[in-house]
């Protein structure tokens, strides 16, 4: 029994694609040239392999996430309604709606994702009748999900944050950085032991606090991904998991796909005394809010210090020039961390 995740180039947002022998999940789909550089490829192999996509998971309506599944679902839906007879490569998906009240409420300035969340929604009641779908993930709800072979164990949201994000129906876009290649973080001239010292503000973005966020187990090993959610929230769940508590009192995982690009509102001490695991994915090529920010580095570097660990860190970033981002490179060896690059796990 095996399992891959491929981290496939979404710009600043995520898009991960999971197999094993007998099940393919796409978590998120980055922006629309995600679709046609990466996803669209994957599709098409699965199509002539007469293999299924098995399960879509949409973790929230930011527009890097949602995009390129918006352009996927309107390639099946048009195989769909060309021919009868087509069965769907899609076999289900799962994502949280927009409250139907909100929809003739969407103004030119509606907050990012909103029209394409309509647009997502519309595309699968469409086809209800021929792909399964979950349009209500709260781990209020259910806290364990199951696809084949694979279990998923809620963390976030929770219905608070959802009825939150069903009520914010208009925020003022964000400004977006249009910083490329060459921009660092931020904090990248700051010191790791300053950085540290901050004290971590939350996120406060409604959107955000609406993200999927769940311990994938397959083979008795542990995945942690965690969207874009709020961090609290996800202290939360996981503390109600102590049959998965090691000797030291945390859960082990095999990696954590940090939240946020690695912001630093989405990390806090709590999180950390709760984890073990060497290694961290960060999905973005840097370009919105300077993500990650060194601050989120730092405190997981001298957290790992602090418990003597003989482990080396890793950093892993689906961009090359990540690794230069927030000007650590030199601290490397010193600090018992590195900094890779690496389109999959497990490191090829």
């Amino acid at each position: 029994m095996s399992i891959k995740f491929k981290f496939l180039k979404a710009g600043h947002g995520d898009a991960i694609f999971i197999s094993t022998d007998t099940t393919n999940i796409l978590i998120d789909g980055g922006t629309r040239d995600t679709y046609i550089d990466s996803i669209s490829d994957i599709y098409e192999e699965l199509k002539e392999s007469n293999q299924n996509l098995d399960l879509v998971i949409l973790t929230h309506m930011d527009n890097d996430h949602i995009e390129g599944l918006i352009e996927l679902l309107e390639e099946e839906v048009a195989e769909i309604l060309e021919d009868d007879d087509y069965i769907p490569t899609i076999k289900e998906v799962w994502f949280n709606s927009l409250d139907y009240k909100i929809f003739n409420k969407i103004s030119p300035n509606s907050y990012i994702g909103a029209r394409e969340q309509v647009t997502f929604r519309e595309f699968i009641h469409n086809i209800k009748d021929k792909i399964a779908y979950k349009e209500y993930i709260s781990v209020d709800s259910e806290t364990m999900l199951e696809k084949n072979e694979i279990k998923f164990i809620l963390l976030s949201p929770n219905d608070n944050k959802l009825k939150k994000a069903y009520k914010k129906n208009e925020e003022i876009l964000r400004d977006y950085i249009s910083s490329t290649k060459e921009s660092f973080s931020k904090d990248c001239d700051e010191s790791i032991e300053d950085l540290a010292l901050n004290s971590l503000g939350g996120d406060s973005s409604v959107s955000n606090g609406s993200s999927i966020a769940f311990i994938l187990i397959y083979d008795n090993k542990k995945y942690l991904f965690l969207g874009d959610a709020h961090i609290p929230l996800v202290v939360e769940n996981l503390k109600k998991h102590q049959k998965y508590f090691n000797k030291e009192g945390k859960i082990e995982f095999e990696f954590v796909k940090l939240s946020h690009h690695g912001s630093r509102y989405n990390l806090n001490q709590a999180f950390l005394n709760l984890i073990a695991t060497d290694n961290f994915i960060i999905l973005t090529d840097g370009s919105h809010s300077r993500h990650p920010h060194k601050e989120t580095l730092s405190k997981i570097i001298l957290n790992m210090q602090r418990k003597k660990s003989d482990s080396t860190i890793n950093f892993i970033f689906n961009y090359k020039h990540m690794i230069y981002h927030n000007r650590l490179q030199e601290e490397q060896e010193k600090r018992g961390f590195r900094l890779l690059y690496s389109s999959c796990f497990p490191l090829s």
